[in-house]
């Protein structure tokens, strides 16, 4: 059944990487669900650089990565968070969260219904500015609108009045 209201989402590499990172780390933390929590790990992951491996592993072209990089920089404009805080933020959200459980094998996991309806509303700016595809910048606009509560502490010193909307 088609649905003549439903619109066609196009992925950009920023997101589909995103994805993947976000998996990974939930399975490293041994959660049964991606969380938005591990989403914004992994766009603190592609902010700080620090994604090649899961580029590899899903084989970016250099032109996909050029596309990474450049979402990468608008997504680090909206954090308003120096290189070292962010770095910071990263590694200790990653550390918080690996203490809740073991690490299991790699394996695709669901989304949580939170990341769905995260990732739905992500969609719909999207659809509001008029691009066609999906990118972690869209993402990380909807993670920055509510924090999810485990990384709460790792913003707290975040200005909000100084966050820098996506359309900037």
């Amino acid at each position: 059944m088609r649905y003549s209201n439903v619109k066609e989402v196009g992925v950009h590499p920023s997101a589909k990487l995103a994805l993947l990172i976000a998996n990974s780390e939930a399975c490293f933390t041994g959660d049964e669900y991606v969380e938005p929590v591990h989403l914004l790990l992994a766009a603190l992951n592609v902010v700080d650089d620090n994604y090649g491996d899961a580029a590899r592993r899903i084989e970016l072209s250099p032109e996909e990565m050029a596309a990474v990089t450049e979402v990468a920089v608008k997504c680090r404009s909206m954090l308003t968070m120096s290189d070292e805080e962010v770095t910071s933020a990263r590694r200790g959200l990653r550390k918080q969260l690996s203490q809740g459980g073991e690490p299991i094998p790699f394996r695709y996991l669901n989304r949580s219904g939170e990341l769905t309806l995260l990732l739905q509303k992500a969609a719909r700016r999207m659809h509001a500015s008029g691009e066609e595809d999906l990118n972690l910048a869209h993402m990380l606009e909807e993670l920055l609108s509510s924090i999810p509560e485990e990384a709460a502490p790792f913003f707290a010193d975040r200005d909000s009045s100084t966050q820098k909307p996506l359309a900037e």
